[in-house]
């Protein structure tokens, strides 16, 4: 499974999704070309509804780091630019309609 669509294609990954340890949840953070770092995080559940990655592309997060991409471009697209920190749940409705449109490129 590889996704038709590049997701924030103008950010670079400065740290791969990481599992947190408090709460089951996932965390990466991006960083655009002038330097400014986003921290992107997603509930389990919330991941889990844009559906399964192979075995082979989760273990090495590729699905989970398309799925922050996805919420950060959607923010950026949304709210005209980035904060520091973005929660999937800060995309309030527009996150259904994400994991939709997510399921349709990849």
């Amino acid at each position: 499974m590889t996704p038709r669509k590049k997701w924030a294609p103008d950010w670079k990954t400065s740290q791969q999704p990481t599992r947190e340890n408090s709460e089951d949840a996932f965390w990466a953070e991006f960083e655009d070309a002038s330097g400014k770092s986003v921290q992107v995080r997603i509930t389990a559940q919330d991941l889990k509804e844009f559906g399964q990655a192979p075995p082979e592309l989760e273990r090495k997060g590729h699905h989970t780091e398309q799925v922050l991409r996805a919420i950060l471009e959607t923010y950026v697209e949304k709210h005209g630019k980035a904060v520091p920190n973005i929660d999937a749940q800060d995309l309030g409705y527009d996150i259904t309609i994400l994991k939709r449109k997510f399921a349709e490129d990849c």
